[in-house]
């Protein structure tokens, strides 16, 4: 049993190792990094948001990178929300998170569940800080570069732009097992000649290595040490009368 469970163990955490190699290799994310210039300050009433389009299904996480001026931020309520305006399957996603909790030059991290989007959709995320100290110096980075990031654009309400075009984030997709499975096989058996261009060939040999790996986690751990110890009662001596 004990053998059994530690195989399951063992193919269990390298089939999620599999897929994340999975998901980075089809879906690796977007990214704006270049941060050469802050934002005006994020105060009561002051809005900063950033246009994305979706290249992948299944966005689950937006990082941004903020900016404190190097001081430690006093307690303080900062809001992300998320929406798809013109979708009606994706629902507007809000978290508050306190201040303290920001770090300067550092990326402050998003998540939320894979939503449905779609690919090419066009989603915003904004970033408003309600309940903030106004003598705080909390700010973002971005780049002040046109078309940094092509495929949207910062936009700024009652704070200054301070010239910045795109936020400085990085966007993260979670599609669904059989979108990362589907579209690897079709890259997989591209313009590949005869048997190599089925996909059944490919189903085949992760089958096979999941059945090798499956038995090898079993010879090395097959042995039940519970199983194995000898039971007393059959190997004591007998006692003579």
């Amino acid at each position: 049993m004990l053998g059994a469970a530690l195989s399951a163990v063992a193919v269990v955490i390298t089939g999620l190792a599999a897929l994340e190699g999975l998901r980075l290799t089809v879906a690796p994310g977007d990214e704006q990094a270049e941060s050469q210039t802050q934002s005006g300050p994020l105060q009561p009433g002051a809005i900063i948001s950033q246009s994305v389009i979706a290249r992948w299904p299944g966005l689950c996480r937006i990082e941004v990178r903020f900016s404190t001026a190097g001081a430690a931020l006093v307690a303080g309520q900062v809001e992300f929300r998320l929406q798809a305006p013109y979708s009606p399957l994706v629902k507007p996603v809000t978290q508050q998170i306190d201040a303290r909790q920001i770090t300067d030059g550092q990326y402050y991290r998003f998540e939320f569940p894979a939503l449905p989007n779609r690919i090419g959709e066009t989603l915003y995320f904004a970033i408003t800080a309600p309940e903030i100290d106004p003598d705080a110096e909390l700010t973002l980075w971005g780049s002040p570069t046109p078309g940094a990031y092509a495929l949207g654009q910062a936009q700024f309400q009652a704070t200054p732009s301070n010239g910045l075009q795109d936020l400085a984030f990085r966007a993260r997709y979670c599609p669904s097992v059989t979108y990362l499975l589907d579209t690897w096989l079709e890259r997989a058996t591209a313009n590949r000649p005869g048997v190599l261009g089925q996909a059944w060939l490919y189903l085949a040999v992760i089958c096979a290595f999941g059945v090798m790996l499956s038995w090898i986690g079993l010879v090395i751990y097959g042995a039940d040490p519970v199983a194995a110890a000898p039971d007393p009662a059959v190997t004591r001596p007998p006692t003579p009368d």
